[in-house]
């Protein structure tokens, strides 16, 4: 065996590579097993052959020492596979067998006429090693010491950047193959981009002495800078290459069929210097149409910043189209590098870098728009936004954390005016349209699916809306205790919003029979359409409540105190009818910032809708001020639960629905505005957005899952015109400034002055603010700038909580501000009070009410309208108010209005 494995290996020692090698060493593998195994069997039938004890115990002995010669052997040849293996892979191959394996057998097409066998010297003092650029920013840093990042990028670079072999790495094995070390072309003085101009001949042989010595001067120097500025270099380049920056001798190496050659180690001093220098000058870029900036460095050289917009691991929306989304700093690092690797050299070199927005940016730009955009963020972040066609406003911002910022700094090119560059259209150019797109896309009907969802929505609503009591719930407790039963106060003539207008008197007792006629039918008919539009009911409504629709039943029971009657079931049919019924039209509301649509019914009832815009349980971005936030569509839901919970009754009633935007909006709608902004979504999901303030373009569409989408729908208030309603502003509005403070949040007496002034000043008022104050910091609403009222009722009435799209946006905080009023003013009602101490106690607890009651919502089948983290939140903050009730009256005797007495009073007269 010893001599058989001797001869078979001697011929690898010459380190043999490939696949061959391998084979031979499995085959003596299997041959010496294969012997091994004979040997053991021989030795086997001699011990049970053995005549004696002492022949047995010798041959045992034996056969043990052979044992462990094979099983040392075993473990040899693994290792030596394994040895021989690794070698084949980690030496590069020999010039031997590169010029005598394949570029003496190359045929005419792998070597073009006019190739020579080695590159032509370069211009410069260039370089024989080809650098691999590392990207320092790969690590990311949210801490403020950005010059220790950036002097760790910096060692990094001069370490890693200006070297071209990585030991044992396949990127090093790539570059060393043939195919990356073809010869280049050979080069024409018109093949480079860029000339240093000839010296100027002296124009007279017998000059003054000065033009002599302005002569020597220009031998020497071709450009010396003039510029005084703070922080650049004194430049004067010469001729040699020793003088220039890197950048410079970067964009004297562009030739005809190169940007770069990738063995040019000024391309790694480009990379090196970009992600060390310092920054002297920062300027946004014009047109395009995202945020760039352009860098100054010290040695003249420029850079192209593109910032970080979104975590580098987020994927695309797969609504948005091509030319919606976001540009990526990692991107534009990652196709420097695949440009790279597939050895095309045409891209620009590209570094990642951490930067302080505050010290790199905003302190040494002399943009002016561009400063202008800067701003704190609410989670104290330094952001900025600029101005360009996308994404250049507060909802989009550009946000350090806190002033550390990602970024991509791409080399310039050389200046347009000494190396003009042209443009061409793409022929295979996409259309950049929503419509016009290249196959037509199959698109999935749901209708069917819709119209089930829908009917499933309706059974449930009708068993389940409909009903004011649900048997062995905290709900049903909640509503049957003595606080949320308590004796309304007297109602007057005068206190109801509507009346029905009384018949008219005959004016004459003897007229003709065609008038007794239409004076009969005047008793028995209050209000007969005659509208002919298709889909709506024939209406015949008289003063008796059996013939009006809910809706008209709802409005009629407004009243100075409540929007509705908890025990009302109008209220409930209203909802039902809301979350059931056809949809006959959809139009868009006018004014406000963002989408919301004005939905019709057949028995000419109406709804506001708001789409869903985003995911349940996303919170809030950090760096979004109040102003900038999206509206939910489960927001207004959860609002007008809570405000009944709280026994408020002052949000008219919203229900969820699933619709089918084709058939029930962009099919019907007869708003032209509307229906050109409808299209299918690169993912076949239909898609609109309207037109608004806000939120209302490509990159930010309300879209289907294909067709279906979630909404919200609030009943509407009696129109203007027959129940005109005050808008009033807030004194405790805020200020809608990045920069400025209210006068609230700078005078800590400002409630004197508030109580001090009408309608403040007496009556209710001041706590039927402090009501919508804490029903605001519950949900943690920051968006209320004005509130209204029913104007026949003057300043005694309650107020409307309408417009509760931006509450729920963030659970994991809460802000402390919407609770100013309370703090400032300590004054709340004693019902108020009492009813957020019930809901404290765990028989009660708020958020254990709120999901049942959230529970009865069509929506909610589909998924919790609210999750538990913003269930537990409720919780939290009513634990906050309670809190700040009881410092008030620790410091405080009038801090409770005591309305219970009002009502009993009220209960006690009426019996």
């Amino acid at each position: 065996m010893y001599s058989l494995l001797r001869d078979e290996l001697a011929p690898l020692g010459n380190h043999q590579k490939g696949t061959e090698g391998i084979k031979e060493i499995s085959a003596i593998y299997w041959t010496i097993t294969v012997e091994n195994n004979r040997v053991c069997l021989a030795f086997h039938f001699l011990v049970r052959r053995g005549k004696t004890s002492m022949v047995r115990q010798g041959v045992g002995r034996l056969f043990l020492i052979l044992a462990c010669l094979s099983l040392a052997l075993h473990l040899f040849l693994a290792l030596f596979c394994l040895s021989v293996l690794q070698t084949s892979c980690l030496l590069p191959p020999t010039s031997s067998s590169f010029s005598s394996s394949s570029l003496s057998g190359a045929t005419p097409l792998d070597r073009p006429a006019g190739v020579s066998h080695r590159p032509p010297p370069s211009r410069q003092s260039v370089v024989t090693t080809r650098p691999a650029p590392a990207d320092p920013g790969a690590s990311v840093s949210t801490t403020d010491e950005t010059g220790k990042n950036r002097k760790l990028i910096g060692a990094r670079t001069a370490t890693d950047v200006s070297r071209r072999v990585y030991s044992h790495s396949k990127l090093e094995a790539l570059f060393s193959h043939q195919l990356y070390n073809l010869p280049r072309p050979q080069m024409l003085e018109d093949d480079w981009l860029l000339k240093l101009k000839p010296k100027k001949k002296r124009e007279e042989e017998d000059g003054t002495e000065e033009e002599e010595e302005s002569d020597e001067s220009s031998e020497d120097s071709e450009w010396q800078s003039e510029s005084k500025e703070d922080g650049y270099d004194q430049a004067n380049w010469t001729s040699s290459t020793e003088t220039q920056p890197p950048w410079l001798r970067y964009h004297l190496g562009i030739w005809r069929w190169e940007l770069y050659d990738r063995a040019d180690t000024n391309v790694a001093e480009v990379i090196k210097q970009m992600a060390t220098q310092r920054i002297l000058s920062a300027v946004q870029k014009t047109g395009g149409t995202q945020l760039k900036l352009i860098l100054s460095f010290p040695n003249y050289g420029q850079a192209l910043l593109k910032p970080m917009r979104q975590e580098r691991d987020a994927e695309t929306d797969v609504n948005l189209f091509y030319f919606s989304d976001f540009e990526r700093h990692n991107a534009e690092i990652a196709a420097f590098h695949l440009d790279r690797v597939l050895d095309f050299n045409r891209i620009p070199p590209v570094v990642g870098r951490l930067i302080n927005i505050t010290a790199e940016i905003r302190d040494i730009t002399t943009d002016r728009k561009l400063s202008r955009t800067f701003y704190t963020s609410p989670a104290g972040n330094v952001c900025f936004h600029g101005q360009c066609e996308y994404y250049c406003t507060t909802e989009n911002p550009v946000c350090g954390q806190p002033q550390v910022l990602e970024v991509s700094l791409a080399s310039m090119l050389p200046d347009l005016s000494l190396a003009p560059r042209r443009t061409w259209r793409s022929p295979w150019r996409r259309s950049y349209s929503r419509t016009k797109l290249a196959p037509p896309r199959a698109s999935v009907s749901t209708t069917d699916e819709t119209g089930k969802n829908r009917k499933l929505i309706g059974a449930r609503t009708a068993t389940d809306v409909s009903r004011r009591v649900y048997s062995h719930s905290k709900l049903e407790a909640l509503f049957s205790h003595q606080l949320y039963n308590l004796p309304r106060p007297q109602m007057l003539e005068d206190d109801w919003l509507l009346k029905l207008k009384p018949k008219k008197k005959r004016e004459e007792e003897d007229g003709t029979e065609e008038e007794e006629e239409s004076d009969e039918s005047s008793e028995d008919s209050e209000w007969q359409s005659e509208s002919k539009e298709d889909g709506y009911d024939q209406a015949n409504w008289t003063s008796s409540t059996e013939t009006q629709p809910p809706w008209l039943r709802y409005h009629l029971g407004i009243w100075r105190w409540e929007l509705y009657d908890r025990a009302d079931t109008n209220v409930a049919e209203v909802i039902k009818q809301m979350a059931t019924q056809r949809i006959l039209s959809a139009v868009q509301k006018t004014g406000g910032t963002q989408l919301k649509l004005i939905l019709s019914f057949p028995n000419y009832g109406q709804a506001l809708l708001k789409p869903m815009r985003q995911e349940r349980d996303a919170e809030t971005d950090v760096n979004l001020f109040y102003f900038s936030d999206f509206e939910r569509h489960n927001a207004e839901i959860a609002a007008f639960h809570l405000d009944r919970v709280l026994d408020f009754n002052r949000i008219p009633p919203v229900v969820g629905r699933l619709i089918n935007i084709t058939a029930e909006i962009r099919d019907i709608t007869t708003d032209r505005k509307l229906s050109r902004t409808f299209y299918t979504s690169p993912a076949g999901n239909v898609c609109f957005h309207g037109q608004c303030e806000y939120y209302c373009t490509t990159e930010n569409p309300v879209c289907g899952q294909p067709q279906v989408l979630e909404v919200s729908l609030a009943s509407m208030l009696p129109d203007l015109s027959l129940a005109p309603r005050r808008t009033w502003r807030s004194p405790w509005r805020r200020s809608y400034s990045r920069t400025k403070l209210a006068p609230w949040e700078k005078d800590p007496d400002y409630c004197v002055k508030v109580k001090q002034t009408p309608p403040y000043s007496q009556g209710t008022r001041l706590v039927d603010f402090i009501d919508m104050v804490i029903l605001d910091f519950l949900m943690s609403n920051m968006d209320r700038h004005h509130y209204e009222t029913f104007e026949k009722f003057g300043n005694d009435t309650f107020l409307l909580h309408l417009d509760n799209g931006r509450a729920f946006g963030r659970h994991s905080v809460d802000e402390p501000s919407i609770l100013a009023p309370l703090r400032m003013c300590c004054r709340i009602r004693r019902s108020t009070l009492m009813r957020l101490r019930l809901l404290s106690l765990p028989k009660y607890r708020l958020s254990d009410v709120m999901t049942e009651s959230l529970s009865r919502d069509p929506l909610g089948a589909v998924a919790p309208l609210l999750s538990k983290p913003h269930l537990t939140a409720l919780d939290r903050r009513l634990a906050t108010v309670l809190q700040a009730v009881n410092g008030c009256m620790e410091h405080h005797d009038d801090v409770v209005h005591n309305d219970l007495a009002e009502n009993l009073a009220h209960g006690a007269h009426e019996e």
